[in-house]
């Protein structure tokens, strides 16, 4: 009852701060509408079917939402504004909150301290903010949170039965983030070392391996698979994120990502590891705290190894940014730091549960008080930063736009919401004959989650759009929307498109935002 009501209580408060931020200020980062229109194409384009949903990045967070915007003809808001993925995103969000109780209630933690605790981790401004935006980052912290407290009740215990659970919640967190894989092979090597020193057979060290590492394959090979068969690629999105962080303009246009381009190098390993860690504790400085805990933890008690593969998890997902960041492939936004503050508060409930061996209750209720302390004053600090434009390039016009009471279209120009709203009846009123339309879905996403029609859109998930920007003719296209954008295939593949119709088209009108309608008025000379 008591994990219900908060888990009922955190979502609504989280739906609530998504209401306002939604539809008030029409905050809504990219990636994130991108996503609900990687779950858009899969029901309702013109070539409906579930490889639409995507490859490049991972897919359980678009894949989630699915069921929720099967609902947007009783409210189209779920995706012309996005709010499915709020939706989405409150429910991880809430179900991280009831993970926390439950290892502070394992730590023995009162009840009023668990909630208090609890509170501080739900109000952190970046837990908020990726709470109601419909990331990948929620998942991911919430499959990355279960899976370090299952392994931490694992190495006490020494329950077979929670290995498979374990590689569950690791193999589900690798269908939200990449960085996840690297946190999984730490965890498994956390298997492996704990067997080994508890000095069993080499035999049962490979049972509980096995019993850990083949849910977690299990979990990969649904997304390896699927690119295997359908990409002929099993590792598709690294190859592509590789091209991507080498791309030009042109190269990169071939993609179907609304987030290319964004990457930045850093040619020193040391600069790039400067880069990372800066962030991470700006984000969030009580991060030092609890390591220093952990490490007083591991000098003075017994049963150090497991303290020492806690601290280990905190260095898989950095160094992965700073790999990615010194390889140019990496984008400055602050949301590839977020581990950072899941993973001090863990830290305090493992401290937490080594005091409740050996002092009562209360005193670990009075430890946690002294860690509320210092995680709610990390809160503003995490605040402070989320304002700062420099650093928070994503969150702070969110902070600006609460703080001042405008629109982002006010303080901005306007994000993906107000670009849809506003382009896709310029377009739709172009379309006199209402023939099919060809767009690249990495620049007109916004545009197709706003149609009245969307079924007259060929997107880029359809399988037969190479085919149709090739010979629009033969597949009855009528039109061509294109972007003068590096990213847009379209322009890429035509490069004269943009300027004249390249010989092939004639033009229709300016849409806005560097959007061209052409009409097909001849053959492309391709195919």
């Amino acid at each position: 009852m008591e994990n219900t009501l908060l888990f009922a209580v955190s979502g609504a408060f989280y739906i609530l701060i998504a209401n306002y931020v939604v539809f008030h200020t029409h905050f809504m980062i990219n990636d994130a509408y991108a996503r609900i229109d990687n779950a858009f194409d899969v029901l309702f384009t013109r070539d409906p079917h579930l490889a639409a949903i995507g490859f490049v990045w991972p897919p359980l967070p678009s894949f989630l939402e699915l069921p929720i915007i099967a609902f947007k003809g009783f409210w189209p808001a779920l995706v012309n504004m996005g709010f499915a993925g709020s939706i989405e995103a409150a429910l991880f969000g809430a179900g991280t909150v009831v993970l926390f109780n439950v290892g502070l209630r394992w730590a023995g933690v009162t009840r009023g301290m668990r909630w208090i605790f609890c509170m501080v981790w739900m109000i952190n401004p970046m837990i908020v903010i990726y709470s109601i935006q419909g990331m990948s980052e929620m998942p991911f912290v919430f499959f990355a949170v279960a899976s370090v407290l299952v392994f931490l009740r694992w190495a006490e215990t020494r329950r077979s039965a929670l290995l498979p659970l374990l590689g569950l919640t690791a193999g589900l967190g690798c269908l939200c983030r990449n960085e996840m894989f690297a946190l999984t092979f730490f965890i498994g090597l956390g298997v492996v070392l704990k067997s080994i020193r508890w000095r069993v057979s080499w035999r049962e060290v490979e049972t509980r391996a096995l019993l850990f590492a083949l849910p977690a394959i299990l979990m990969m090979g649904l997304w390896i698979g699927s690119m295997a068969v359908i990409m002929h690629d099993p590792l598709y999105w690294l190859h592509y994120n590789q091209i991507a962080t080498t791309a030009t303009p042109a190269t990169a246009a071939a993609s179907s990502s609304p987030n290319l381009g964004g990457g930045i190098t850093i040619s020193s390993w040391q600069l790039a590891f400067n880069f990372i860690v800066g962030r991470s504790l700006a984000l969030f400085p009580a991060v030092i705290g609890a390591i220093g805990l952990l490490g007083a933890r591991i000098l003075v008690k017994r049963d150090r190894l497991t303290g020492l593969i806690l601290l280990s998890f905190a260095v898989p997902v950095a160094a992965i940014d700073i790999y990615l960041l010194h390889s140019g492939s990496l984008a400055p936004t602050l949301r590839y730091q977020i581990w950072v503050i899941p993973f001090a508060f863990v830290v305090c409930v493992y401290v937490l549960r080594s005091l409740r061996s050996k002092y009562p209750a209360l005193l670990s209720s009075l430890a946690a008080l002294g860690m509320v302390v210092i995680l709610g004053l990390s809160n503003i600090a995490t605040a402070m930063t989320l304002g700062d434009p420099s650093t928070a390039q994503e969150e702070a016009p969110l902070v600006a736009a609460i703080t001042s009471g405008k629109t982002i279209e006010q303080l901005t120009g306007g994000g993906a919401i107000d670009e849809g709203m506003r382009l896709a009846p310029l377009v739709e009123a172009l379309d006199t004959d209402h023939g099919l339309i060809a767009c690249d879905s990495t620049t007109c996403f916004p545009i197709i989650l706003n149609a009245k029609h969307p079924q007259t859109f060929v997107v880029t998930s359809d399988r037969d759009f190479q085919a149709v920007i090739a010979q629009p003719q033969v597949y009855h296209v009528e039109y061509f929307l294109i972007q003068n954008s590096g990213r847009d295939q379209l322009n890429y593949t035509y490069p004269g498109l943009w300027d004249d119709g390249a010989g092939f088209a004639s033009f229709v009108g300016d849409v806005g935002d560097g959007f061209r309608m052409y009409r097909i008025t001849g053959p492309t000379g391709r195919g």
